[in-house]
């Protein structure tokens, strides 16, 4: 479930939030044992999440926020925008909903660079996370807008086949881009592959009791494999699950969202 709300970030940039798990509001949010910031990826906004069941949610006791990225939807642009401020916003965003010293930051594709930034610039702040076909590669910009890069799972291409003819990739594509596919898409990507000011191969290890879990498929037409397992063989303080015959579009991946909140506090 998701219920919109304007968060105040500094510098007066409000950014569009929507909250899920057992319950909602201010009651849940201070109640629920586990506070999860998501990122979404490329062409998403605060309505993607995870698809965990509320009864799992519930059961483990998490509360999980999404919201629009700098210059995504209804969220106000930032020109200086960077991996650092990606992860600041999500720090600013915990703090204006008051989820407390520690939280937790989960992050799909595209979206998983904040998600890098809270390990190298907030450790103190994180929890722990989990990346879900984090790209740190640059994509066929093209065909990735167009959406018109070859998929090799069979899942992924019925997917965007069924989005494409229902009409909801085009109204994912407006609330995207409600500032224009400039300051949205573009401006995202020259982020997530300009020149970063850390190599996430060197970070150090995180705090004890600070768990970093990462999802890939196998048949991931838009992140390789490869990469995954290059990160996890430098890092290895990553959890890496590889999913055979899995595409890129995890969130669809029946019961892989109660699998990744049950890792992560079961």
């Amino acid at each position: 479930m998701a219920v919109p709300g304007r968060a105040a970030l500094p510098a007066a940039r409000p950014s569009r939030r929507g909250g899920s798990g057992s319950g909602t509001g201010a009651t849940w949010r201070t109640t629920a044992r586990f506070k999860v910031v998501f990122s979404h990826g490329f062409t998403g906004s605060r309505l993607d999440s995870l698809r965990a069941s509320p009864e799992v949610a519930e059961e483990l006791g998490v509360y999980m926020v999404g919201f629009d990225r700098a210059v995504y939807g209804e969220s106000e642009p930032n020109p200086a925008r960077s991996v650092e401020s990606a992860a600041l916003d999500m720090a600013d965003l915990a703090d204006a909903l008051g989820l407390g010293d520690k939280f937790y930051v989960v992050g799909f594709s595209l979206g998983c660079h904040p998600v890098w930034g809270a390990l190298r610039y907030i450790p103190d702040r994180i929890a722990g996370g989990a990346m879900l076909a984090p790209s740190c590669l640059p994509l066929p910009t093209s065909t990735v807008v167009a959406n018109t890069t070859y998929l090799p799972n069979k899942r992924d291409a019925e997917i965007r086949r069924t989005l494409t003819a229902d009409g909801t990739l085009r109204k994912k594509r407006e609330m995207a881009t409600q500032q224009g596919i400039q300051e949205s898409y573009y401006r995202d990507m020259a982020v997530m592959f300009g020149k970063w000011e850390f190599d996430p191969m060197a970070l150090p290890e995180p705090a004890k009791g600070c768990p970093v879990h990462l999802w890939q498929g196998d048949e991931d037409g838009l992140v390789p494999v490869a990469l995954q397992r290059h990160v996890a063989g430098s890092l290895g303080w990553v959890n890496y699950h590889e999913l055979p015959g899995t595409g890129h579009f995890l969130s669809a991946v029946p019961g892989l969202g109660d699998t990744v909140l049950r890792t992560l506090f079961g």
